[in-house]
């Protein structure tokens, strides 16, 4: 992964250079353009395969290896559980702007935590033991049920408990979606963005549930993820598949799910309370 985006980065500039400083064939006027782009793109595209060829084939220099022992520290040290609450409380943080979160940090993260995934699904398929835990699938079956700040638990409350109107009517609307880990309609239906009452458990409760599933996981009560199931399962289901077939993990889910709603309970009755007293107020 990180050599082709390496490899990305040099073919542009390489590119760029070519184009900059006219190191290119240019074609009459009369050419059509886009015969004429065709070759302007000769000239970088055999100073790149000349210049990749000499250093792996004939130079013999294995980038993959350099590569891999620079960014092995960095790996290592992302398969922690402090790294992985770094991560999703950054997560968190950005979503408590607005900001979605998920693509701004697990964007940065992701390209690691594929090679921990791969690691986990060869060791599998040698017979050998899943080893890494802080892997993309264990924070999307494991934290973020129901979409990030795992707000499902928080749409079941809206759907089963709510008294007030919009509170009942916001449950209604959430409650499918989180299913399906859709949580945009929570996150600035009820809001959670910029409304202190909620934001205190959106970034909390994913942080206690991926210190559970965490040490369940260390304990071998619940199979390290082996591989990437679709993000729009049901969590259980999601739990299942992304850990090899572990129905422990679909178990430990759903354990999550429950303490998640226990978690939110308070900040919501409040929340709910003070949403009634509005509309007492309105129709008076």
């Amino acid at each position: 992964m990180f050599i082709g985006i390496i490899s990305a980065f040099i073919g542009v500039e390489i590119y760029r250079f070519t184009q900059v400083k006219g190191i290119k064939i240019t074609m009459p006027a009369a050419v059509p353009p886009a015969v004429a782009r065709s070759f302007e793109s000769l000239t970088p595209t055999v100073i790149i395969i000349l210049g990749v060829s000499t250093i792996t084939m004939w130079l013999g220099i294995d980038v993959h290896s350099i590569v891999g022992n620079l960014i092995k520290p960095l790996v290592n040290a992302t398969d922690t559980l402090p790294s992985t609450l770094l991560i999703i409380f950054l997560i968190m943080f950005f979503w408590s702007f607005g900001i979605h979160g998920d693509s701004v940090v697990s964007s940065l993260a992701r390209p690691i935590w594929l090679i921990l995934l791969d690691q986990n699904t060869a060791a599998i398929a040698s017979g050998q033991a899943a080893t890494h835990i802080g892997v993309e699938p264990f924070l999307q079956w494991f934290v973020h049920i129901g979409g990030s700040g795992a707000t499902l638990g928080l749409a079941i409350l809206f759907c089963v408990k709510a008294k007030s109107k919009y509170g009942k009517t916001l449950g209604r609307t959430t409650i499918l979606p989180s299913v399906f880990n859709i949580n945009e309609p929570m996150i600035f239906g009820a809001p959670i963005v910029l409304n202190p009452m909620l934001l205190i458990p959106f970034i909390v409760i994913p942080l206690v549930l991926a210190t559970i599933a965490w040490i369940a996981t260390a304990l071998h009560w619940v199979n390290c993820a082996v591989t990437v199931a679709p993000w729009t399962f049901p969590g259980p289901i999601g739990a299942y598949l992304a850990c090899g077939g572990d129905w422990r993990a679909a178990l430990l889910n759903v354990i999550l799910i429950l303490i998640s709603v226990i978690m939110y309970y308070p900040f919501f009755k409040m929340y709910d309370d003070k949403m009634v007293a509005e509309e007492k107020a309105q129709e008076q």
